[in-house]
């Protein structure tokens, strides 16, 4: 699967919220799930040629947090965030602020999925560093390397997700938001 780094930020910029919001969906939030998947595997390859390695156990145990973050996450996005960002681009639509189509105050939600976002990146670094400082044996070298470009992928389209969400998708939608509520009051 390839990440989506190249896309145009000018044309997801002129994109609806229910466009950026299904390119986020589709193209890296399957793309994450993919390849925490595929880290997972790498891992258990090195595990399974290296057993007793503690090193090896705790970065195993470091990417199931870092995963499991991952996923806490973007399920808060699929299933709160976004469906009100959608609602929110309904009412502007309409033209009309209604409490069951704003359900909570939208920047004050992206604010904390925004801090959610930095702690991944935190434990994504530390991560990395303990994969770098894995000294693996000759025969384990290929597994090593596959898991180092694994990683690499990983974080290349993580930076590019979290920039379209953080530049582009939530901007917009404080921004719709605060129009429709001027328009409205």
């Amino acid at each position: 699967m390839k990440t989506a780094n190249v896309e145009n930020d000018h044309l997801l910029m002129s994109a609806s919220l229910s466009e950026i919001i299904a390119h986020v969906v589709d193209v890296h939030h399957a793309f994450v799930r993919d390849q925490t998947q595929s880290i997972d595997q790498h891992i258990r390859e090195l595990m399974n040629s290296n057993v007793g390695n503690t090193r090896i156990a705790e970065l195993h145990q470091l990417n199931q947090t870092l995963a499991s973050e991952i996923a806490v996450h973007i399920r808060k996005e699929e299933d709160v965030l976004f469906p009100a960002i959608i609602s929110l681009e309904k009412a502007s639509e309409l033209k009309a602020a209604n409490a069951n189509l704003l359900p909570f105050k939208m920047s004050s939600r992206i604010r904390l999925l925004m801090l959610e976002d930095q702690g991944t990146k935190y434990l994504l670094s530390h991560f990395i560093k303990g994969v770098a400082a894995f000294h693996p044996s000759p025969h384990t070298e290929p597994a090593y390397k596959k898991l180092l470009a694994a990683i690499e992928i990983f974080e290349s389209d993580l930076k590019r997700h979290i920039h379209v969400e953080n530049s582009i998708l939530f901007p917009k939608a404080i921004r719709v938001e605060e129009q429709l509520l001027k328009t409205t009051n």
